[in-house]
């Protein structure tokens, strides 16, 4: 927020700010001092002074706004500034088409599917024991004081995805880090797959459809790439 805090550091200021961006007279406002967190408590919750300037936030808050951060288990101030402006995009849109949006649809928008090529197939059981077949998704970048989850799933090239045709491979789980809010963390996941090909009749296959479903704060992850290797 440094660089807008001139907009606000005065009472006269903030008086100005209310009267621009249509805060409700019965509303207290205040800037926030450095011992506040981004945590609401009892009768006060933050809002980063940007997310009115250049992301579009108003008040009262769209209700779907409030469904989205209910569905993802996220605080609005660990929204990126990008993401403000998708789901503000998709409330205009909403209303320009008169459209009925939930939070579920957002989330298969999220979905990522990807056909993952196979370095080697049809291997012998030496092979296989020799080396075991690892799904890596890799360049994880994710804020540290986000809760994140995504599963992993993965079924035949050749299939459309289906409860009978698809094999959980593991999730990704970031757990929220105290006292390290906005830093990122990257890293990778890596999962052994073998025996999920084997249940799917998939060993001969070229390659896998491996898809990544989101369960919570989609928006505060990016996924680097998908690959498959081969460790000894």
């Amino acid at each position: 927020m440094a660089m807008f805090r001139w907009r606000v550091d005065t009472p006269a200021k903030l008086e100005y700010f209310r009267q621009e961006f249509s805060i409700l007279a019965n509303v207290q406002i205040r800037l926030a001092r450095e011992e506040n967190t981004i945590m609401p408590v009892r009768y006060s919750m933050p809002f980063s002074v940007v997310a009115f300037i250049k992301c579009g936030l108003r008040f009262l808050l769209d209700n779907l706004f409030r469904k989205i951060l209910h569905y993802y288990k996220v605080n609005h101030m660990q929204l990126a500034i990008n993401s403000y402006r998708v789901i503000n995009g998709i409330i205009a849109l909403a209303r320009r088409e008169n459209a009925k949006i939930t939070p579920a649809d957002i989330q298969f928008c999220y979905t990522i599917s990807q056909q993952v090529p196979r370095p080697k197939k049809s291997r012998s059981k030496k092979e296989k024991d020799d080396e075991e077949e690892i799904l890596v998704i890799e360049g994880i970048e994710v804020d540290q004081d986000v809760f994140v989850k995504f599963d992993v799933l993965i079924n035949d090239e050749h299939e459309v995805i289906g409860p009978d045709n698809t094999e959980f491979a593991g999730s990704f789980v970031n757990v929220p880090h105290k006292h390290k809010h906005g830093k990122k963390i990257k890293t990778m996941l890596r999962l052994g797959i073998a025996e999920l090909l084997e249940e799917l009749g998939a060993e001969d296959d070229d390659g896998v459809l491996v898809t990544l479903v989101p369960k919570n704060g989609a928006g505060a992850v990016t996924i680097g790439g998908v690959k498959i290797e081969f460790d000894s």
